[in-house]
C-alpha cells in the first residue's frame, strides 16, 4: 500500500495537468480513452488532496517536496529552514521521521477505503500516460541511435572494402 501512495505522490503533477484540461472544449479532440483517463485523474487527484489534508504542515511540507517536488533530502532540509525563516530546522532525519508518520496516517486512511483506493490506484502504470510517452520517445531515440550507427558504419566499410 505504501509502494501505491508513494507512486501516487510522485505521479501527481501529471494528474493535475490532466485533470486541469478543460474537456468541454476538447472533447471533439479527444476519444472515450482519453476522456476517461482526465476523469481518473481527476478522482486521483482529489484523493492525493484529501490525504494531503491530514497531515501535520510539518509533515505536508517533507511529502510535497520530496514526493511531488522531487528534491533530495539535502534540498527538503535547506527548503524546510527558508520556509520557517531560518528559524525552525530540521535535520534530514527528522524529515524522514515526518515523511514516515505521513505514510503512516496516509496507510491507515487507505486501508479503511481500501476498495475505493485500489479501483482508482491500481491501473496506475497501465493508464499513466507520461510512461507511455516517456517509452515511445525512449524507442524513438533509440531507433535513431541505430540508424545513425548503422549509417556511419555504412561508408565506412564500402570504404575499407574498396581499397
Amino acid at each position: 500500500m505504501k509502494d501505491m501512495i508513494r507512486q501516487a505522490f510522485n505521479y501527481y503533477n501529471s494528474f493535475v495537468a490532466q485533470a486541469e484540461l478543460d474537456v468541454d472544449w476538447a472533447k471533439a479532440f479527444l476519444n472515450e480513452e482519453q476522456l476517461r483517463r482526465i476523469e481518473l485523474a481527476r478522482m486521483r487527484t482529489a484523493l492525493v488532496d484529501n490525504w494531503l489534508k491530514m497531515l501535520t504542515s510539518d509533515e505536508r511540507f517533507t511529502i510535497e517536496k520530496h514526493f511531488i517536488e522531487n528534491l533530495e533530502w539535502a534540498r527538503v532540509a535547506h527548503s524546510f529552514g527558508k520556509h520557517w525563516d531560518s528559524i525552525f530546522f530540521r535535520s534530514e532525519r527528522q524529515l524522514g521521521t515526518y515523511q514516515a508518520n505521513a505514510l503512516e496516517k496516509i496507510g491507515s486512511f487507505c486501508e479503511t477505503y481500501e476498495e475505493l483506493i485500489h479501483g482508482v490506484f491500481d491501473s496506475l502504470n497501465q493508464t499513466e500516460h507520461l510512461l507511455e510517452v516517456r517509452e515511445a520517445k525512449k524507442d524513438e531515440q533509440d531507433t535513431r541511435s541505430v540508424r545513425s550507427q548503422h549509417r556511419a558504419s555504412g561508408p565506412l566499410k564500402q570504404q575499407k572494402g574498396g581499397t
